[in-house]
C-alpha cells in the first residue's frame, strides 16, 4: 500500500509543479518572426526573402538541440557568439542544417546562395530559355 500511495503523491506533485519556472532550466520560447528577423540581420537578406517553411525547419533544429536561450542572447548582439552566428548564416546560405541526428537538408532551391547573384540557379533547375547561357548575365 505505501509504495502505491507514495507513487500517487509523487505523480501528483510532479503534475502540479510541471509549469513552475525553474531558474536556469526554463526553455525560452522564440517565435518564427523573431528568428527570421535575426536571420535577416545576419544574412543581409530582407525578411520577405527568407522562406518561412525553411525558417521553421531551421528554428526547430535549434530548439531540438536546446539552443533557443543562445539564440535569444544573440538577438541584438551579433558578436557575442561567433560560432552560432556563423552556423545560422551557413545554414541559410547552404540549406544544410545541423540536427540532433546529424546534418539534414533544410532546402535546396531556397538556399540563399542561389539568390545571392542574379545569374546563379540550383543544379537541376533551368536558368531560362534555351541559350540563356550564351549571353552575359545582367548585373543589378
Amino acid at each position: 500500500m505505501i509504495p502505491r500511495r507514495r507513487a500517487i503523491l509523487l505523480s501528483g506533485l510532479a503534475i502540479a509543479t510541471t509549469g513552475v519556472p525553474r531558474p536556469g532550466l526554463t526553455q525560452t520560447v522564440w517565435s518564427l518572426d523573431e528568428f527570421l528577423t535575426l536571420s535577416s540581420h545576419l544574412t543581409g537578406f530582407p525578411v520577405t526573402a527568407l522562406d518561412r517553411t525553411v525558417g521553421t525547419f531551421i528554428l526547430q533544429s535549434f530548439e531540438d538541440r536546446g539552443m533557443l536561450p543562445a539564440l535569444r542572447m544573440l538577438s541584438g548582439q551579433t558578436d557575442t557568439n561567433p560560432p552560432l552566428t556563423k552556423e545560422i548564416i551557413a545554414t541559410w546560405y547552404t540549406g544544410i542544417c545541423q540536427t540532433t541526428t546529424g546534418l539534414a537538408v533544410a532546402t535546396h532551391d531556397q538556399a540563399l546562395v542561389w539568390h545571392s547573384a542574379p545569374y546563379l540557379h540550383p543544379p537541376g533547375i533551368c536558368g531560362g530559355a534555351f541559350g540563356y547561357w550564351s549571353e552575359p548575365p545582367t548585373l543589378i
